[in-house]
């Protein structure tokens, strides 16, 4: 039994360890070098050696602390990559192919500016997924040696809701800050006991925040409830206890998943935990202001902007839901363009034009700016990356504020806006301090918030007032308050501003917020509201004596007089032993899978069978931008049983790819088969919402397919060659919120060619016939999308290989609805149940050796009833995940039921067809 479930226990792993390494490949950074500490290999470029160092500094002892606060000791060493190639601050830790911390060196956004020294803290937080997925029994400890890091129960009995739970609550222990201290962070669960009071949403199973949703908050939810009951659970019961649930965890192959190894650790059951964590949260009391919608209601904004002029408004924003800007004004609310990635909107002082922040994936994620012209909606480039906020001054020119610079300085700025010709103003973050600083002509003044978090500084200019709004919230006050409203009016001569702060929460936490009418009794606000599962633009009207009121003086200082300030522990100076970086010891630490992978295939060069009795090694290197696997194995069953060997080399990034493949076989009488392919992929170029692809690629075959054949069956045995060059173009892209809502159109020209000589041997081995021939067409896919109340995909093909003139299909949305809840009876997450309306068509010709596309017209004339096939179907789909393991996020698989009618079908084929159907997305 122990064995049977260690096997079971292992192929889970096997299956869903390659889903775990996420994050992707880093490229184009050179001269690569590495810091040594007791514990870890610090792996850098030169544009990064002063956060290396930093890490450097503190790495040993961050690694001895934790391991402390769990009860655990230090075995292991890590490797540490710190790469300024991506330009948007995040990190990550994956068990496969070995451990490794990814480190992205950029500059920290507004989301997390809640630590005092951001590199660090980071880098706490994925050393604690380290240390904890770690947690194993000396008898997984020594399988990890041997075989792979990943083989730890906890990857089977856990979710990201315990994993991002640990770090997330630990890295409260990083000083003061951390996003469990945070109510911007923790803000979704606050908000989910409000609407639990007021009826409109019942406060979530622990089972539907696993990680597993795919709508909004996503991975979010595990996130923020996921710290939220680990740190209930170590103030309740104590952090040894907790220390205990890990250890327990990264122990049992029993497959009872997190319920059993709750139960085993705390004596009760999830259930009875988590109602207790639900009671424990506060129902916070709320102003319940009146709102009404810009937006749609399940958008979720992460930018917007107004202009304000006389009596005229006009609002721009962005719903990530939609892929699109767009803009109200009297009204009316039209779609300005389509873009991707947009982070900030900053209209300019006239509000002819909007200054736009953005991500780009281009060679790994990077920063743009650019300028919207507002009448026409034409979106212009500026500046490509190095550049982290933007913003319009009154000459229409676009200004940024600089990563260089602000990586030498322990400030962070925010939001810049230009108040006048002479006046501007931003967010300065300086450790766990937040101001807003105003700046004229040669001077400066200061607003000093303390530890009072500020976020999206936005400007408006009503009845000849100058006012400054924003969201705030207290720091170390999660759970006892939402972020809130806020603005300032500035005095006709910046001597003094008058600050108000909401006194009490909205029904919704305030992710931004701008004023555009005010008098002596109301405010009017447009707001950015985070719900649990969207983030809509309202507006709304709040009363003046809802917000506390102070007059502050302002007094500046000449700027030349203020000093420069430097993190006294940001690296500089700091002594370490550093050598030139080698991957050459990395790819030897990979993971070794005890299964054969080397893929015996027919002639149709599809995988039929595999040298199973074996073992795979696949290892990458730190920058994780190449990848070899190596198998070797025995399969018993083919050909009388028969030895294959296997290799495989990929790598490359977002922008460019590659992968090459070998396989062999060899039986008793020599060589059996071989297989060899490869494939390139390039964006050419990359536009608001669309792009320009091109890929090759290449297969052949030489060899038997297995012989193992009853009697009255052949087999072929010869070669066969495929090759294709395509070249691109697609503008599919989210177009509203709602599951297929998508919009746009792909079409893909590309060359096909295809040799092939084989003999087509019986049972006996006897050559039954023999075919020679050669292929060179040129042919074409395109595919559509529409959304609507009925969303339609449609894709065709032109000539896709030797024996098909045109494949068509089409596809429509019946009616879907959302689940998004764990079960209860069983470990799976059901994301969406949806009907849908499916055709399919296909014309079968026999190809001519030389461009048939020259005789489309005549092809086409020439289709017989035979030819031509189709069906009609109606289909059942289940979208889920299982709720336990990496799979929860990593791989939902879609099922369903199918019933089809053949108005023409196939030879051989029923005019009616049940099926059942299945998919797996990793």
């Amino acid at each position: 039994m122990l064995l049977r479930r260690f096997f079971v226990f292992l192929f889970l792993l096997i299956l869903c360890a390659p889903s775990f390494s996420l994050g992707g490949a880093f490229t184009g950074e050179k001269n690569l070098r590495v810091i040594e500490t007791e514990w870890f290999d610090i792996i850098y470029s030169e544009s990064s050696e002063k956060s290396a160092k930093k890490i450097a500094i503190v790495a040993d002892s961050y690694y001895d602390e934790i391991t402390k606060r769990l009860s655990t000791d230090k075995y292991q060493r890590f490797p540490v990559a710190v790469t300024g190639a991506v330009e948007s601050c995040n990190a990550f830790f994956s068990l496969a192919p070995y451990n490794l911390i990814v480190v992205y060196d950029t500059f920290a956004t507004e989301s997390l500016d809640m630590h005092e020294n951001t590199v660090e803290a980071i880098f706490y937080h994925e050393l604690t997924h380290a240390v904890t997925l770690n947690m194993k029994s000396p008898f997984f400890r020594g399988l990890s040696t041997v075989f792979a890091d990943f083989l730890t129960p906890a990857g089977i009995s856990l979710t990201s809701f315990w994993f991002e739970g640990a770090a997330v609550s630990l890295e409260g222990g990083f000083g003061d800050g951390g996003r469990i201290r945070d109510p911007f962070a923790s803000g979704l669960v606050s908000v989910a006991k409000i609407r639990e009071a007021l009826g409109e949403r019942k406060f979530p199973s622990w089972r539907d925040v696993t990680g597993a949703r795919d709508t909004t908050p996503g991975g979010t939810d595990a996130y923020t409830f996921g710290s939220s009951f680990a740190f209930f659970l170590q103030e309740r019961y104590g952090m040894e206890k907790y220390a205990e649930f890990w250890r327990n965890a990264g122990t049992s192959t029993s497959l009872s998943f997190c319920a059993g190894v709750f139960r085993k650790t705390y004596g009760i059951s999830m259930d009875l935990a988590w109602r207790d964590f639900r009671d424990s949260v506060p129902l916070l009391d709320f102003f319940d202001a009146e709102f009404s919608l810009l937006s749609r209601k399940k958008s979720v904004v992460t930018a917007f902007d107004s202009f304000v002029s006389g009596d005229s408004v006009r609002t721009a924003w962005f719903d990530s839901q939609s892929t699109g800007v767009f803009l109200e004004e009297n009204g009316k609310v039209r779609r300005l363009l389509s873009i991707t990635g947009v982070r900030r909107l900053s209209f300019s002082p006239d509000g002819r034009f909007l200054a736009v922040d953005r991500y780009i994936s281009r060679s790994n994620v990077k920063c743009e700016c650019g300028i919207i012209e507002v009448e026409s909606g034409r979106y212009k480039c500026i500046e490509k990356s190095d550049s982290v906020n933007s913003f319009l001054d009154f000459g229409g020119k676009l200004n940024f504020d600089r990563i260089s610079v602000l990586k030498n300085s322990d400030e962070f700025f925010y939001s810049p806006l230009q108040i006048s010709e002479t006046v501007s103003a931003k967010i300065v973050k300086s450790g766990l301090d937040w101001k807003i600083r105003i700046e004229s002509g040669g001077g400066r003044a200061e607003i000093d918030f303390g530890k009072r978090i500020v976020h999206n500084l936005r400007l408006s200019k009503i009845g000849g007032r100058t006012i400054l709004s924003f969201a705030w919230a207290d720091l170390g006050k999660s759970y006892e308050t939402l972020p809130r409203l806020g603005f300032i009016e500035l005095g006709e001569d910046l001597g003094t501003a008058k600050i108000f702060l909401q006194k009490s929460n909205l029904r919704f936490g305030v992710e931004g917020c701008q004023i555009f009418s005010a008098d002596g009794e109301n405010a009017g606000f447009f707001v950015c509201a985070e719900n649990f599962d969207s983030r809509p633009l309202v507006s709304l009207s709040v009363p003046v004596s809802e917000f506390s009121a102070e007059t502050v003086e302002l007094k500046f200082s000449s700027i030349s007089n203020v000093a420069f300030q430097e993190n006294p522990e940001n690296g500089e100076g700091a002594e370490f032993c550093t050598k030139k970086y080698s991957p050459l010891k990395f790819y030897a630490r990979g993971a070794l899978i005890p299964v054969g992978t080397a893929a015996a295939r027919n002639f149709d060069l599809e995988s039929v069978d595999t040298a199973f009795l074996g073992a795979t090694f696949v290892t990458t290197n730190p920058w994780l931008d190449r990848r070899l696997s190596l198998s070797a194995g025995y399969n018993p069953f083919f050909s009388g049983g028969a030895f294959g060997c296997a290799g495989s080399f990929s790598g490359g990034n977002d922008s460019f790819s590659y992968s090459f493949a070998l396989d062999a076989f060899f039986g008793s009488g020599g060589f059996l088969q071989g297989f060899a392919g490869g494939e390139l992929a390039k964006v050419l170029a990359r536009f608001n919402a669309s792009r320009v692809f091109a890929s090759a690629s290449s297969s052949y075959f030489d060899g038997g397919e297995n012989s193992g054949v009853s009697e009255g069956e052949t087999w072929r045995k010869g070669r066969r060659s495929v090759s294709s060059l395509s070249l691109g173009f697609s503008s599919i892209r989210k177009f509203r919120p709602g599951f297929s809502q998508y919009f746009g159109i792909s079409f893909a020209p590309f060359l096909l060619n295809e040799y092939f000589d084989y003999s087509k041997m019986n049972w006996k081995d006897v050559e039954v016939s023999q075919r020679e021939g050669k292929y060179l067409n040129a042919g074409a896919t395109t595919s559509i999308r529409f959304p609507g109340i009925f969303p339609i995909s449609a894709s065709a093909s032109l000539f896709p290989n030797s024996d098909t003139f045109v494949s068509a299909s089409a596809r429509a949305v019946l009616f879907d609805i959302e689940i998004q809840k764990g079960i209860r009876a069983v470990s799976i997450f059901l994301n969406r149940f949806y009907l849908t309306l499916g055709y399919s068509a296909k014309i079968e010709y026999s190809g001519d050796e030389f461009f048939d596309i020259r005789r489309t017209r005549k092809i086409a004339r020439d289709v017989e009833k035979d030819d031509f096939s189709d069906a009609i179907s109606v289909s059942a789909i289940f979208d889920w995940a299982l709720n336990t393991s990496y799979l929860a996020a990593a791989a939902p698989l879609s099922t369903g039921v199918s019933l089809a009618y053949r108005p023409h079908p196939q030879k051989g084929k029923k005019d009616w067809a049940f099926n059942l159907v299945m998919s797996l997305n990793l």
